[in-house]
């Protein structure tokens, strides 16, 4: 009974994790949309003075791939909440191997700011430019996401291990008694 009751609660906290993910996605897409439409705006009001628009092809790529990451990132825990509703643990895979990315990503973030801080620290007149305060506030902002996705991830994970073996489980029990009453029906 308690087992049950825990791969209960694990189940609500999974569909808590993808709808934090879900909400998370739609709000970085829309903050990449404003962005896009005021990089193109600026470009039309460039054009229309006249003026040679310095295209910043960096920028428009950087915003097209964010928006792209962030419309994969919506769908795929969008997977992860139909499959615990259905409890389908292939539909966790592109959500684990999502996540993974950015908990990688996070993890180059928060090292590139401890370097920058640990080079103000060592030599401040070189790097006169980092403000201390500023890379000290995102290492903690770094380390506090780091931590939260990676216990996100290991939830998400003991589901998806929980759900195989459930479904393992069905499997067995569903052979055994088909074989089972295949030996009967020889018996007779």
């Amino acid at each position: 009974m308690s087992e049950n009751t825990s791969l209960d609660g694990l189940r609500q906290f999974g569909l808590l994790i993808g709808l934090i993910y879900v909400i998370h996605f739609v709000i970085c897409a829309n903050f990449t949309t404003i962005k896009l439409q005021y990089y193109l705006e600026d470009k039309e009001a460039t054009a229309a003075d006249g003026l040679r628009f310095d295209s910043d092809k960096e920028g428009i790529s950087i915003l097209i791939n964010t928006l792209t990451f962030d419309i994969c990132g919506f769908l795929t825990s969008s997977l992860l909440i139909w499959g615990i509703l259905k409890q389908k643990h292939l539909y966790f895979i592109p959500w684990l191997i999502m996540a993974f990315f950015l908990i990688l990503q996070t993890g180059i973030e928060h090292l590139a700011s401890v370097y920058q801080f640990m080079c103000h620290i060592v030599e401040p007149f070189n790097y006169p430019q980092i403000n201390v305060n500023v890379e000290a506030i995102k290492i903690l902002i770094f380390s506090t996401t780091l931590v939260v996705q990676i216990l996100f991830h290991i939830t998400i994970q003991k589901l998806y291990k929980e759900l195989v073996f459930e479904h393992q489980t069905r499997i067995f029990e569903t052979s055994s008694a088909t074989y089972i009453y295949y030996l009967g029906c020889e018996d007779g």
